[in-house]
């Protein structure tokens, strides 16, 4: 597990401690900020989130346009809060088939 991954688990199992509350926009922002620390100390070897995962997102909702899967997620969800849970429904079910 990379240290990616094992944040994302983290965050699920405790969000209030990294996000204040679940929030699928709080995440996104406070997961393009991890990454990008990661990648301004790695020497060489960049750090992605879930390679594959956007064009899952994409193929899962039937769309083509240049949203984000956090934006996608959310559009499709109830709430913000709604979208957290979403987003690691379908993260799991990513997982699985990239498996």
């Amino acid at each position: 597990m990379n240290k990616i991954e094992k944040r994302v688990s983290e965050i699920r199992q405790r969000p209030g401690l990294y996000l204040g509350h679940k929030s699928l926009v709080a995440l996104r922002h406070y997961l393009n900020g991890y990454i990008d620390g990661i990648n301004l100390n790695n020497d060489g070897v960049l750090e992605s989130f879930y390679p594959g995962f956007q064009e899952f997102i994409q193929d899962r909702y039937h769309i083509t346009s240049t949203h984000g899967w956090a934006e996608i997620i959310i559009f499709y969800s109830q709430s913000d809060e709604k979208a957290f849970d979403r987003f690691y429904e379908l993260l799991n079910e990513f997982l699985e088939k990239t498996k």
